[in-house]
């Protein structure tokens, strides 16, 4: 028989934490790329192009790590939820 033991505050505590990290990194990012553009407007050739794709396909994988963790976020505060409804459940069968 699996035993285990969940503390759904603190799924929900990470959940919260997850999103408020995804809103620093979004920021963050937002800082860092508005100074990649105002540099890209300064440099002219070959590098500068490379650069820019450079810049360009980065921006889409840290779209993508942003994509991944509202993900988790959001499965933390489902899973925690689930815990809760079923714990109520249980509850509600012994309460009589």
């Amino acid at each position: 028989m699996m035993q285990f033991t969940v503390n759904s505050t603190e799924l929900q505590a990470a959940s919260a934490r997850t999103t408020a990290s995804v809103s620093s990194v979004r920021a963050e990012v937002h800082g860092l790329m508005a100074n990649l553009q105002s540099l890209q407007g300064s440099w002219l050739g070959g590098a500068a192009e490379a650069f820019g794709d450079c810049a360009r396909r980065w921006h889409l994988v840290q779209q993508q790590v942003e994509t991944h963790l509202e993900e988790i976020s959001q499965a933390l505060a489902g899973v925690a939820r689930q815990y809760e409804d079923v714990e109520a459940a249980s509850r509600a069968v012994f309460a009589g």
